[in-house]
């Protein structure tokens, strides 16, 4: 089959990137996270988040079985039961956090009441994730974290370090928490981005513009720099989740006017997106008065709605194939 050098179906082609890991971390962890987890370092984008303070009002061993109450200040509880439990469960601060010890008295896990939701290991974990995704057994809502400000640093030290400990934003929503919202856990979530995807859609109909096939394979996966990544990461989530606490980008974006990202405009791209999934990660939902409560968020926007092709139907990807040039057929 001969290689046609060049081709009349337009191409329409929006460039994702795609959040590949995440951690969520309480304020007060966030001196100590660094020295512990040194991976953080290459975590240069984060949320900070917030939900109705949980925590643990009751402990009660039932024959064997350790039962444990969960509420938040609008009274919502769950229940969890840990059959044939054997260690130590520990409250500390009026039932805010919580450590679980073994029968040796190792520390198997500690952190806020929410936190007991998710943990992993055969003696704390409440439920296995495929489970979970398929029946949960506690009503999602009393994780979901609502998103407050997405932030961003292109140090090599990453954000905990250069911008989480000293951030005038992080302390002006803890601030305001304090004096105006104390019934809220704020929580910080650093975010690796390091998956890149091209979705391409192929237009049937006949075009005045005559596209060169190499040229257009070639520009498909351009690669581009750490700091365009970062910055396209911060500008599309901020305009997916439109968070309160920020100025720029939530109804900006994209734009060619935009400087940050500028490297990707003399790429074949039509359009910019962002996707995430936070159910292996942090196994907590995400919302904002823009987006309702998911584990999985991904959207993308056109780069210049004036210019944007119409999305292709059935009828045109095989009108492509059927316009096709017979001897070019093997």
């Amino acid at each position: 089959m001969a290689s046609p050098s060049s081709f009349r179906f337009p191409i329409e082609q929006t460039f994702i990137v795609g959040m590949t890991d995440a951690v969520c971390l309480a304020p007060s962890e966030l001196a100590s996270a660094l020295t512990e987890s040194p991976e953080l370092e290459d975590f240069p984008l984060y949320l900070v988040a917030r939900r109705p303070r949980l925590s643990i009002v009751e402990v009660a061993d039932d024959a064997g079985d350790l039962q444990v109450v969960i509420e938040n200040p609008d009274g919502d509880a769950v229940t969890l039961i840990y059959e044939g439990f054997q260690g130590q469960f520990l409250l500390e601060d009026g039932g805010l956090f919580f450590e679980i010890h073994d029968t040796n008295d190792e520390r198997l896990a500690e952190g806020r009441a929410g936190q007991l939701l998710t943990l992993d290991g055969s003696l704390v974990q409440l439920q296995r994730p495929q489970a979970r995704a398929e029946a949960p057994i506690v009503d999602e809502t009393l994780l979901d974290l609502e998103v407050l400000y997405v932030g961003k640093s292109n140090d090599d030290k990453g954000v905990t370090e250069r911008r989480l400990l000293s951030h005038s934003k992080l302390q002006q929503i803890l601030a305001d928490h304090v004096d105006h919202a104390p019934g809220y856990e704020l929580w910080v979530i650093p975010m690796q981005f390091g998956a890149t995807n091209t979705v391409s859609v192929i237009h049937g109909q006949d075009s005045e513009r005559e596209l060169d096939a190499e040229a257009v394979w070639a520009g498909a996966n351009p690669r581009f720099d750490r700091e365009t990544l970062i910055a396209l990461a911060e500008a599309a989530t901020i305009r997916m989740f439109d968070p309160i606490y920020n100025k720029h980008y939530r109804a900006s974006f994209p734009s060619l006017h935009h400087k940050t990202y500028s490297a990707v405009f003399p790429s074949e791209y039509n359009g910019l997106g962002v996707t995430m999934n936070t159910f292996d990660t942090i196994r907590c939902r995400l919302w904002s008065e823009a987006r309702p409560a998911d584990f999985l968020h991904e959207t993308a926007w056109v780069i210049d709605p004036a210019k944007r092709k119409p999305l292709a139907t059935v009828d045109d990807i095989l009108g492509l194939f059927s316009a096709r040039d017979p001897s070019d057929v093997g």
